[in-house]
């Protein structure tokens, strides 16, 4: 049975684990984070502290990781979402997405968003199925070869 908790710090170490190049370091965080991943510095890079982190868990270990990072003007912007490189393909994208959503609507954004290299199909579908589609990038938001998503169903 898969579980969501709050995310602890020492989930970070496990979750840095499972980059194994620049290329997918880059998927994950975009240029918050540089390969071989600094774990000390790690939190900070991704704003640890100012996030909603999450965590699903399962029987034997830690199997994906998400945040909610509160933007300027209200927005709310789901980041770093991953899964286990073994449970790939398994619904827990779609599990933790769902649930950062849920918690972003809740609180009544202006706006809720995400980036995603338009290269990651599998992201793009599960994207779109919840709701998000292409917009234009917000001035405040960095400028990023990704593709800028918002909900907007």
């Amino acid at each position: 049975m898969v579980r969501l908790r709050a995310s602890k710090l020492s989930d970070l170490s496990i979750v840095a684990s499972w980059i194994e190049s620049a290329s997918t370091c880059r998927l994950w965080c975009g240029t918050r984070v540089s390969y071989p991943i600094d774990r000390a510095s790690l939190p900070e890079a991704i704003e640890f502290g100012i996030s909603d982190s999450w965590t699903a868990t399962s029987s034997r270990a830690v199997v994906a990781f998400g945040q909610l990072v509160p933007k300027p003007g209200g927005r709310l912007h789901l980041a770093r979402l991953i899964t286990a490189p073994e449970d790939r393909r398994a619904g827990l994208g779609r599990l933790v997405t769902s649930h950062l959503l849920e918690t972003a609507r809740a609180r009544n954004p202006s706006a809720i968003s995400l980036n995603v290299s338009s290269e990651n199909e599998t992201a793009l579908h599960l994207y779109k199925s919840l709701g998000f589609s292409a917009a234009n990038r917000p001035q405040d938001e960095a400028d990023s070869p990704s593709m800028y998503m918002e909900f907007s169903a």
